[in-house]
C-alpha cells in the first residue's frame, strides 16, 4: 500500500503537466514568449516558449501530494531544507520565465543563477567531500565547498540550457537523468531525494509528449535552467560522508557530454572571437554536428539519449567500485568520449575556431540589421 502511495506524486505531476502544457502554448502566444528560429535546420516555426512553467507546476504539484499522504519521507531533513531548495526553483524559473519573455542580459542571468545557488546552499546543499581517485578515501574541500556549489549548481544550469537546441533533447537527457538518480538514491537509502527526482522525471515525461519533434512547444530558459537546477542540487544531496562523492559522479559521467560540451564551447568562442563572444548562440554544439554528419532530427536525439543512458549505467556502477576501480572508469568513459570529440571534430582547433569567428560575423551583421528594423526577432535557439 505504502508502495502505491509513494507514486501519487509522480503520477499527479505527469497529469498535471500533460492538462497545463496546452494552456501555457496559449499564454506563451499570448505575451509573445515564442521562439521564431527553433528549427533544427535554423527553419522559422514560431514555437512558443515557457513549457517549464508546465514541468513546475507539476513538479511543485505532484511533490505537495506526495508530501500530504506520506510525509515520513521527508522526515529525514528539516522543512528549512526543502523550503529554500523551493526558493531557489522559485527564482531559477523566475529568471528563465523573464528571459524568454525579454531576452535578459548575460549578467543578469547569471546573477539570477547564482541568487539561485546560493538558496540552495543556505538549505543546507554543498559539496564538502571529493573522491580521492589515487587511493580510497575523500578529500575535504572546507573553505572551497562553497565556491565549488556554486559553480556547479551554475555550470548544471547552463549545460541543460545550451543542450536545449533540438526537440526533445533536454526534456529526455533530463529524464533520463531522473531515472538515474532515482535509482542512486533508493539504492543509498534517501528515499526523499528518489522522490523529487521521480516525480520530476514524470513531469519531463508528460511534457515530452508535446516537446518530441516535431514539437509543439519548448522548455525554454524557464524549463531547462529549472531543470538544470534540480539535477544539480539531487546530485550532491546526501546526509552521509561520500554520499556527496557518488552522487557527483552520477552527472559528471551521465552529463559528461554536455558539460563538456559546455567547456568546449567557452574555449572555442574565446579563441574565435574573445571573451565577449561568451553569450553568443551558435550551431556548433554536439547536436549540430550529429545533424551534420547526416543524421536526421530524430535519430540525432535518441543518440545522444543512448549515449546518456550508457553514461548513467557508468554512473550506477560507480556504486560498486572503489579506488583505482573508480579511477579506470572513470579513464575509459574520458578515452571513449575523446574518441567521440575527435570524430566529431572537436579537436580540430584551428577549424572550429575559424568557423566560431564566421558565425559570430554573421550574428553581429544579423543583430546590426536587426536593431535597423522595427521589430526585434527572438534570438536562435541554442
Amino acid at each position: 500500500m505504502e508502495s502505491l502511495l509513494l507514486l501519487t506524486g509522480p503520477v499527479i505531476a505527469l497529469a498535471v503537466v500533460v492538462l497545463v502544457t496546452p494552456l501555457m502554448k496559449r499564454v506563451a502566444l499570448a505575451t509573445g514568449a515564442v521562439d521564431s528560429s527553433g528549427g533544427s535546420h535554423g527553419e522559422v516555426r514560431g514555437i512558443p516558449k515557457l513549457g517549464g512553467v508546465g514541468v513546475f507546476l507539476g513538479l511543485a504539484l505532484g511533490l505537495s501530494a506526495a508530501r500530504a499522504v506520506t510525509p515520513h519521507v521527508f522526515d529525514r531533513v528539516s522543512d528549512a531544507h526543502w523550503a529554500w531548495v523551493a526558493v531557489g526553483a522559485w527564482v531559477m524559473l523566475a529568471v528563465g520565465v523573464v528571459d524568454d519573455l525579454t531576452n535578459l542580459r548575460p549578467r543578469w542571468k547569471l546573477a539570477g543563477q547564482f541568487t539561485a545557488a546560493l538558496a540552495a546552499i543556505q538549505g543546507g546543499q554543498s559539496i564538502e567531500f571529493v573522491t580521492n581517485l589515487l587511493r580510497p578515501g575523500y578529500l575535504p574541500l572546507e573553505w572551497m565547498a562553497v565556491p565549488l556549489t556554486l559553480l556547479w549548481i551554475v555550470l548544471v544550469a547552463n549545460a541543460i540550457n545550451l543542450l536545449d537546441g533540438l526537440d526533445g533533447l533536454a526534456t529526455g537527457i533530463g529524464l533520463i537523468m531522473c531515472a538515474t538518480l532515482t535509482a542512486l538514491c533508493v539504492i543509498r537509502g534517501d528515499p526523499d531525494a528518489a522522490l523529487v527526482a521521480a516525480t520530476l522525471g514524470c513531469a519531463l515525461a508528460g511534457f515530452l509528449i508535446f516537446n518530441w519533434h516535431p514539437a509543439t512547444i519548448f522548455l525554454g530558459d524557464s524549463g531547462s535552467l529549472l531543470l538544470g537546477y534540480v539535477l544539480a542540487v539531487l546530485s550532491i544531496y546526501g546526509r552521509q560522508k561520500g554520499s556527496t562523492l557518488t552522487l557527483l559522479l552520477v552527472p559528471l559521467l551521465a552529463l559528461g557530454l554536455p558539460l563538456f560540451d559546455t567547456a568546449v564551447t567557452i574555449i572555442r568562442r574565446v579563441m574565435a572571437a574573445g571573451l565577449a563572444t561568451i553569450a553568443h548562440s551558435d550551431r556548433e554544439h554536439v547536436h549540430h554536428r550529429l545533424l551534420e554528419l547526416g543524421l536526421n532530427h530524430r535519430v540525432a536525439v535518441l543518440t545522444l539519449y543512448l549515449v546518456t543512458a550508457v553514461l548513467g549505467v557508468a554512473a550506477l556502477t560507480v556504486l560498486y567500485l572503489h579506488g583505482t576501480g573508480q579511477t579506470l572508469l572513470v579513464v575509459c568513459v574520458a578515452v571513449a568520449m575523446g574518441l567521440v570529440l575527435r570524430a566529431l571534430g572537436y579537436t580540430d582547433w584551428r577549424r572550429v575556431a575559424r568557423r566560431d569567428g564566421e558565425s559570430t560575423r554573421e550574428e553581429d551583421v544579423a543583430r546590426l540589421s536587426d536593431s535597423e528594423e522595427p521589430a526585434a526577432r527572438t534570438e536562435p535557439r541554442r
